[in-house]
């Protein structure tokens, strides 16, 4: 239920007896009365109150409670329940008062004489004590009346608190609360300073950096007997003393030495802690000792400059002597690090060199900068150290011609990945150059901490590969190019070229943003494993890639191309082409819901290694979209950058076994861009790329949607665009220019559909090319001749070229080889289907990228209609690939092999129709008629359906929607053909106009003037057509 109270209003039936406020109700004389809803509200919603006039006694019940803790926790919330319901809930209320200011809540209950019972609202309670050991303070409206263990109280226990319940100025009931104060007796006292030594104000220990405190915090804890201990350090019954003239208290429990005292005396600050507590009271105390501490001398020593592991433990030859000698090949002499500390009067020492001043007796010798002792000229010097008030013994320093010499060079690398510089041109790393010399001292880092000799003066560099990584005099790596093989740099004494040491690292660019990378990513570009090299193919997308157009060129004597699979970060349409040509892999992606950014593998590239050689491996980014911002960013072409290298390899002998089994390219399927909207994509259609508009003015490169004047992967995006704009609604295929169309229809269906982008991008992916012409005579071909027919296919390629090459057209023919078999003048014969017995023929290239077919029946041709379909299939240019699905096409659906594993049906591409009169058995007499239909003015109106499935139909009858090719997309018109002996007229599709319908039969009929009215059968036109049919197939022996 949900409480409303506060949501509505209340009336009583009877003012006199009782009155409402609010949601108060106050009895005023003996009687019953009806509570209400205010107003009306919600009828019957009512309760009964009856105003007695008998008395009512009533007693409280009286608790302190510090505490309550759950059993059964209540519900934090509560699900709408019948009226009745209820929740099952338990505390525990307790009462734990053992420490001063330990408080308890004190609550009262009040129990009438009429068994009813009720809680006493606080701010009618009155509460006393009867110990001085509580405090008490008065409850709220929102509070209970609180009591409080009180300082200096002692264990007690009883009725220590009074509870009166006062109304109106009288009091009703009153009650007494036990209470128990369980006090703990107090056992010791445990004191410590936060300052472990102290000084005196006067003193340099005092002075930075040495710093030592001159007062402390004093804290004391109680120690009880159940185990607790209780800081009492700032309460008012402590007692803090110190017990000699070394230092005073202050801030109640803070010990300060003094300025002025005696120290030789004062060695230590004495305090006592005392504390009465207890019931008996008790007084505990406790001794506290804290060291003072005093500044002894000032000590100063010279160590190498710049310092290294061990060069502060006396360990380098010259600290003992205190001599900087010369440095060989140079006129420079060794530094030194002037150090000084003070020793304390507790045995202890603090460095205070950042606080010293240090002078040279000799500055011609010895010059002091700071703390740093530079060697200028041979001779000898006295350094000083002063600090505050105290003054070092001299150091002596003698500077020396004597040479220290190079024992060893070390060269380390700083910021590499696995050994490698890795990054984009221009990418810099610092050398690390470590040299050790003959007295013990040493440069671990030459190049950055010895500011005094110029690097080229002491140390050569130099790179192997300076046009990938060189190096400066100073040390700095630049990264410039990729390298085959690790980068050597050499360091050498630059004086005379000896002692070189070498240390090695490999060079890999990382692509920018745009860029593609090719092979590892560390270490060395291009590894050969076995036979094989596996090239990793990288893009950098600073934004969300949507379209890419990448070749990987080769040199074709060096390496074979042997599988190409898609990378790990990609999941769009894909194609990736190998050896079309031998010394290209394609790659070409489209995924325009993409969100992918940063480094992207997008696929993987193995090569068989064919010659011993080192060679270049490089390719070139063709199309390149990125969305970045929601920006569309497009590029290319353009070499890439960042993948070009070198290969080091050599031919291995691979076993049939090891070698790899060709990777399928996957089928892909374009996925709706959802990440575009409605708005962007109306824009990219009608005003980027305008292809709803300005149609005569279209380029006439083919498969070109954009209008960039090229056919690129960038082209298969946006037909993917166009296509989710038709799937939302807010693009038509029929609103876009005859040109677009044309173009989006690549697979010839007179239809856009997602695999017309697939075919899109095999065409990009060098695998499919387009149909730009079907050119088709058949007009030899009459029945009971041999003329010829021919069909001539044009293809060209992505970039408009006429193919040539590694290309092959077939056709379908619905002619049946137990009609005919075919007579090829032009092309092969390629068998028949397995199911339908139809013709399967080969083109032959007869060049500018034509493919031709003429055949005619043999002995003749039959008087029939049959249909032909294209199938175009690629190899690549080693002949391989055929079993890669992406290189072979049907046109309309083919039942031939391989498509016949596919599942699809033969469809006709177009239509041929053997025409002319023949008879088959001139002799002897003409058979019979083999169906009788109902003639008029001696010509017979029927139909004949091809055994092909196409209709020749005469008739008014609607035409069912699953019977033959309905609705069927031709005109027809009226021929003559004869069936046994007997000459009729049927209707026979062409490819001019219009949809086959009663009108235009009844139209055609009128025009020919022959019939003036139709057959009258009980059959149906579809039924007589069949039978007819069937006896013409019978009658020709078909």
């Amino acid at each position: 239920d949900l409480d409303v109270t506060s949501l509505v209003t209340f009336a009583s039936s009877d003012a006199a007896v009782a009155s409402v406020s609010g949601a108060m109700v106050t009895g005023l004389s003996a009687g019953v009365v009806n509570v209400t809803l205010g107003n009306g509200a919600t009828a019957g919603a009512s309760t009964a109150v009856d105003v007695s006039s008998s008395s009512v006694f009533a007693n409280i019940t009286a608790v302190a409670v510090s505490s309550l803790s759950w059993g059964e926790q209540p519900p934090s919330s509560v699900a709408a329940l019948p009226v009745g319901s209820s929740f099952t809930t338990s505390a525990t209320l307790a009462q734990v008062l053992i420490l001063e200011g330990d408080s308890a809540g004190v609550y009262a209950w009040a129990q009438y004489s009429d068994g009813t019972a009720r809680a006493v609202p606080s701010t009618q309670l009155l509460v006393t004590a009867t110990t001085p050991y509580i405090t008490l303070t008065a409850g709220t409206a929102s509070a209970p009346a609180k009591m409080a263990i009180a300082l200096r109280a002692s264990r007690e226990c009883g009725e220590l608190i009074d509870v009166q319940w006062g109304v109106c100025g009288a009091v009703v009931a009153s009650d007494s609360a036990t209470v128990t104060l369980d006090l703990p007796q107090p056992e010791s006292l445990t004191t410590t300073s936060l300052s472990s030594k102290l000084t005196s104000p006067s003193d340099a220990a005092s002075v930075s950096p040495v710093s030592l405190p001159t007062r402390s915090y004093i804290r004391a804890l109680v120690n009880f007997d159940n185990g607790q201990a209780v800081d009492f350090s700032t309460d008012e019954r402590v007692t803090y003393e110190s017990l000699d003239n070394c230092a005073v208290i202050e801030s109640f429990n803070y010990v300060r030495v003094r300025y002025s005292i005696n120290k030789s005396v004062c060695t230590q600050v004495r305090v006592r802690v005392s504390i009465p507590l207890g019931s008996p009271t008790v007084h505990i105390e406790q001794f506290l000792t804290i060291p003072i501490v005093y500044v002894e001398r000032l000590y100063l020593a010279a160590y190498p400059y710049p310092s290294f592991f061990g060069s502060t433990s006396g360990g380098a030859t010259f600290n003992p002597r205190g001599t900087l000698r010369k440095i060989e090949c140079t006129s420079y002499y060794q530094h030194a690090t002037a150090v000084a500390t003070v020793a304390l009067t507790d045995g202890s020492s603090k460095a205070v060199t950042s606080a010293t001043t240090f002078t040279s007796s000799a500055p011609a010798a010895v010059t002091v900068v700071g703390t740093r002792l530079r060697g200028t000229s041979a001779g000898a010097t006295n350094i000083t150290a002063r600090w505050a008030s105290f003054v070092s013994d001299d150091y002596s320093l003698a500077v020396s011609n004597e040479l220290a010499r190079m024992d060893s060079l070390a060269i380390g690398f700083t910021g590499l990945n696995d050994q490698t510089l890795l990054g984009s041109v221009g990418t810099q790393k610092s050398l690390r150059l470590r040299i050790n010399f003959n007295d013990g001292t040493q440069f671990q880092n030459y190049l950055t901490d010895v500011d005094w000799i110029p690097p080229a003066v002491l140390i050569g560099l130099a790179s192997s590969a300076s046009s990938a990584i060189s190096v400066s005099s100073a040390g700095i790596l630049t990264l410039l190019g990729n390298h085959h093989e690790q980068v050597s740099i050499t360091a050498t004494r630059a004086c005379d070229g000896s002692r070189p040491v070498t240390n090695k690292l490999y060079a890999n660019l990382e692509p920018n943003s745009g860029d593609v990378d090719l092979g590892s990513r560390t270490r060395a570009q291009f590894t050969q494993v076995g036979a094989y090299v596996d090239v990793p193919v990288r893009i950098k997308a600073n934004g969300k890639l949507k379209n890419f157009q990448i070749d990987v060129d080769i040199d074709p004597s060096v390496f074979e191309a042997e599988s190409c699979v898609i990378g790990t970060d990609w999941s769009g349409i894909w194609d990736c082409t190998i050896n079309s040509p031998t010394s290209v892999v394609s790659l070409v992606g489209n995924d325009a819901d993409s969100s992918r950014t940063g480094l992207l593998t997008l696929a993987t590239i193995r090569f068989r290694v064919k010659a011993a050689t080192r060679s270049t491996i490089s390719g070139t980014i063709r199309d390149l979209t990125q969305y970045v911002n929601n920006v569309e960013v497009r590029s290319g072409p353009t070499p890439l950058f960042a993948g070009e290298g070198d290969a080091v390899v050599s031919p291995v002998a691979v076993s049939p076994t090891s070698s790899p089994s060709p990777s399928p390219t996957p089928t892909p399927s374009p996925s709706p861009p959802t990440s575009l909207t409605s708005a962007q994509i109306l824009n990219l259609v009608r005003n980027v790329w305008k292809m709803d508009s300005a149609c005569d003015v279209k380029n006439d490169v083919l498969g070109d949607l954009d209008g960039d004047g090229f056919c690129s992967s960038y082209d298969v995006f946006a037909g993917s665009v166009v296509y989710l704009g038709i799937e939302l609604g807010v693009v038509t295929y029929a609103g876009l220019c005859p040109v677009i169309q044309q173009r989006l229809n690549v697979n010839l269906d007179a239809a856009f559909k997602a695999t017309d982008l697939i075919y899109l991008l095999y065409v990009v992916s060098r695998k499919l090319h387009f149909v730009t012409d079907v050119s088709v005579d058949s007009s030899g071909v009459e029945a009971g001749t041999s003329g010829n027919l021919e069909i001539a296919v044009t293809l060209k390629d992505y970039l408009g070229q006429p193919v040539t090459s590694q290309t092959s057209i077939r056709s379908q023919l619905s002619y049946l080889r137990s009609v005919g078999a075919p007579q090829l003048v032009v092309g092969s014969d390629g068998g028949v289907t397995a199911v339908e017995n139809h013709w399967v023929l080969r083109a032959v290239h007869v060049g500018e990228g034509v493919y031709k077919i003429v055949v005619h029946a043999s002995p003749f041709w039959l008087p029939r209609t049959f249909g032909f379909n294209l199938m175009l299939e690629t190899t690549n240019a080693l002949g391989g690939g055929t079993d890669e699905s992406s290189r072979y096409y049907a046109f309309f659906g083919s039942t031939a092999a391989p498509y016949d594993e596919l599942g699809t049906s033969f469809l006709a591409y177009r239509t041929i129709v053997v025409g002319g009169i023949y008879n088959p058995s001139p002799s002897p007499p003409p058979a019979p008629p083999p169906f009788l239909v109902t003639p008029y003015d001696g010509t017979v109106l029927g139909a004949i359906v091809d055994p092909s499935g196409f209709l020749y139909v005469a008739g008014n009858d609607p035409l069912p929607a699953d019977f033959g090719k309905a609705p069927m997309q031709f005109s027809p018109y009226l021929s003559r053909m004869r069936v046994g002996g007997e000459e009729y007229w049927a209707f026979l599709p062409s490819n001019d106009d219009g949809l086959l319908s009663d009108a235009r039969i009844v139209q055609l009929l009128e025009a020919h003037g022959r019939w003036k009215e139709f057959v009258t059968t009980k059959e149906t036109s579809y039924e007589l057509n069949k039978r007819i049919n069937q006896q013409a197939v019978d009658a020709l022996g078909l």
